[in-house]
């Protein structure tokens, strides 16, 4: 009896390959820029994008900038999460503000925005400090649609800061259902 209830337990494959294509892609070996699609055995397929070089922003500009985009090319339903690392290379401190926009046509956008801090460049040698910025967001896809990754500097001390954008991923999975609900108190 007990054997029959681990058995239940085991692993399917779709999802180790998609807990595999999360784990590469947000461990971010890659270089530069690229796309990938994985297909796992009971037809759920993973999407994913990366951009390791990334972008910088001066301190001037304080525009949203798409840093990936991701295509979902049919309708279905899709969770996706994304990350971004953002470091500040200036002597002054700023904010990052950033979304994960999903989107299919002209139809209604689901999103998550998440904002960082980022101390001023320190020491000696003026090195960097990071930050790192989670996303997810869960949308049902009713054609070909996108999902994007999207920062500015939002508001700064001393001047404006240098914001360097990398390690940017998206990784979109298709579920066979999804439920999309607002928490009330």
């Amino acid at each position: 009896m007990r054997l029959q209830s681990l058995s239940r337990l085991r692993p399917r494959p779709a999802g180790v390959i998609a807990v595999v294509a999360l784990s590469v892609a947000l461990g971010g070996t890659a270089a530069a820029t690229g796309y990938h699609v994985l297909s796992g055995a009971q037809g759920a397929p993973v999407y994913a994008v990366y951009n390791d070089s990334g972008k910088s922003v001066p301190p001037t500009d304080n525009s949203f900038h798409t840093l990936a985009t991701d295509t979902i090319p049919s309708a279905g339903n899709y969770w996706a999460v994304g990350k971004v690392s953002v470091s500040d290379s200036s002597s002054n401190p700023a904010r990052a503000l950033c979304t994960l926009t999903a989107r299919s046509g002209s139809g209604a956008a689901d999103f998550d925005t998440s904002v960082a801090t980022v101390d001023a460049a320190s020491g000696t040698n003026g090195s960097a400090n990071q930050a790192t910025i989670p996303l997810e967001v869960v949308h049902h896809f009713s054609g070909r649609g996108t999902i994007k990754l999207a920062c500015q500097q939002n508001g700064t001390s001393g001047g404006g800061a240098t914001l360097n954008y990398s390690y940017i991923k998206i990784i979109a999975t298709k579920a066979s259902s999804l439920s999309n609900r607002a928490v009330t108190h």
